[in-house]
């Protein structure tokens, strides 16, 4: 029952984080005042929250509940699962980062810069190959122990 709950916890917040993902992506070419930064500043934290929520609840799958932590650390295609993962971490914090910057350093009603729409499409395409690997992971594609 405990792997079930915690499971679940760790599909919603993917799938929170990929709704978040779907949202904020035709922010980049939209010019932006101060109450739209702030807007959109929310929706990239709650991506980091449920970003946050996903790992705590994927490191709990993997080394208290569930399957043995073997089958995890021994499986190739979970580690390119948990790169791709780590990735798209680090996008969202340059994201972030870029958007605060945005925010307090220009005059503002202000165009976010081009490169950032950039950023978010390839966060996107990294965020889909997500779930093929977890397919494979659970079915034991690339477990050598």
């Amino acid at each position: 029952m405990p792997e079930a709950i915690i499971s679940s916890f760790h599909l919603l917040s993917v799938l929170a984080m990929f709704i978040g993902t779907l949202i904020v992506l035709p922010a980049a070419s939209a010019e932006f005042d101060r109450q739209s930064a702030a807007q959109l500043l929310k929706v990239y934290y709650l991506k980091l929250a449920c970003l946050l929520f996903a790992l705590a609840s994927g490191l709990t799958l993997w080394l208290a509940i569930g399957k043995p932590a073997e089958f995890y650390s021994n499986n190739a295609v979970f580690h390119a699962k948990l790169g791709i993962f780590m990735l798209f971490a680090l996008l969202l914090v340059v994201q972030i980062v870029t958007i605060r910057r945005c925010m307090l350093c220009s005059s503002l009603p202000a165009q976010l810069p081009r490169w950032l729409g950039w950023v978010q499409k390839i966060a996107l395409a990294i965020f889909l190959a997500i779930p093929p690997l977890a397919y494979l992971m659970a079915r034991g594609i690339g477990y050598s122990g």
